[in-house]
């Protein structure tokens, strides 16, 4: 190899390595770039979220009290879901209802006996018809009773003369040695136009007495 090819030769060299030290640097720079420019978003994302939560550690007293106004505003106006909060429903101690008239028929003012078996009180009859009284629901006897003494039980009903039978539910007691307000439950009125009287009875001789004997009738 002469001298000319070999100068030749070097400076090809030369223009080699010059190319490749200028591909390093691009691509170093390039990368270096890049990385600098990611790390420098960080930490502007990060300065940012600082200043964020400096704003809410400066936030005054007032502006607290604000918020949690703005929050109580809210909460109100949302509808209740715990059933033990909602409005209490209030059941009456008592319904009121349409009185139930009644109507009084005075049977007998007073009697007394010391029998054992049933005797009419006299005068105690009447007559007595249901269908005078359309409407009527029930019918009741009523009366004061007192056992003499209280040393047993005295007994009062009504009779059906007319079809010689007791009254069914009439029957009233008592073993108090005072005046004492009886009701029958509803009594068993057999069809027609009857005649009824008042009867007493003794368990064992006590004298029985009574008084102010009546009707109720139930519409």
């Amino acid at each position: 190899m002469d001298k000319k090819e070999i100068i030749i030769s070097f400076l090809v060299f030369l223009i080699l390595v010059n190319l490749g030290f200028l591909d390093y640097r691009f691509f170093r720079n390039k990368s270096g770039g890049e990385i600098s420019k990611t790390v420098f978003q960080d930490e502007e994302i990060e300065t940012k979220n600082e200043g964020k939560h400096k704003e809410v550690e400066n936030c005054s007293q007032g502006c607290l009290e604000l918020i949690e106004e703005k929050i109580k505003e809210v909460e109100e106006k949302i509808p209740a879901q715990n059933p033990e909060k909602t409005t209490p429903v209030i059941i009456p101690t008592s319904v009121p209802a349409a009185q139930a008239k009644a109507i009084y028929i005075p049977l007998v003012a007073e009697g007394t006996t010391v029998s054992t078996s049933w005797v009419d009180v006299v005068p105690s009859e009447f007559y007595f018809n249901l269908a005078d009284y359309p409407g009527a629901t029930q019918v009741r006897f009523i009366c004061y009773l007192q056992a003499l003494h209280g040393s047993a039980k005295v007994y009062a009903r009504l009779y059906d003369q007319t079809n010689k039978r007791a009254v069914d539910y009439s029957q009233l007691e008592t073993q108090k040695d005072s005046y004492t307000l009886l009701e029958s439950s509803g009594i068993t009125i057999w069809r027609g136009n009857n005649q009824y009287t008042v009867q007493l009875k003794s368990e064992n001789g006590t004298q029985v007495l009574l008084k102010e004997a009546k009707l109720k009738i139930i519409f």
